[in-house]
């Protein structure tokens, strides 16, 4: 063989491999990096919670809440509302893509509780799945621990706590969709 035709086959050669690495970015899905969902487990509990999380970096996306809440039986009535903001850490995968995770937050809120108002504040930390398909549809799914403070006067610190108060479980399944 010559060795014009030798240069000619490698150039082709490494045409191919670089065409063919460009053509397969191509055919892959966009990477996701905002999600908006919700809990329709905390919907039992009174809650009709919203979340928005954007991806910060390659493992790392933030996310903010935001809640509504009520509650009635009888004359058991509450009402309230409040958010909070949280990092996601992608363990094993890129931000909101399927990823094991973990995620610890703070949550603050406003309640009314038959005319007694009172804040809360309840940092916690969740662990567990996340799962994005190709549409955007994603399930978010973990089990945690939070401690949730509940008090009447607005010094957080007050020894007049109210109601529920301490480390409790928690957890989170949420449904929602990816872009």
């Amino acid at each position: 063989m010559s060795q014009i035709f030798k240069k000619y086959l490698a150039a082709i050669f490494v045409f191919t491999l670089l065409a063919s690495n460009i053509m397969a970015e191509e055919n892959m899905p966009a990477r996701k990096t905002m999600e908006i969902s919700v809990n329709p487990l905390l919907l039992a509990r009174g809650y009709l919670p919203l979340n928005f999380r954007v991806a910060l970096t390659q493992k790392l996306a933030l996310g903010i809440n935001a809640y509504g809440r009520f509650f009635g039986i009888g004359s058991y009535k509450i009402h309230g509302g409040g958010g909070g903001a949280s990092v996601k850490f992608f363990l094993n995968g890129t931000a909101i893509s399927d990823s094991w995770f973990v995620e610890p937050g703070i949550n603050a809120g406003y309640s009314n509780y038959n005319s007694t108002g009172y804040w809360s504040l309840s940092p916690s930390v969740v662990a567990g799945y996340t799962w994005v398909w190709d549409s955007g549809f994603l399930i978010n799914l973990g089990i945690g621990a939070e401690y949730a403070h509940a008090f009447i006067d607005k010094n957080i610190f007050g020894k007049e706590s109210f109601g529920l108060h301490g480390i409790m479980p928690t957890g989170e399944f949420s449904l929602g969709w990816a872009w």
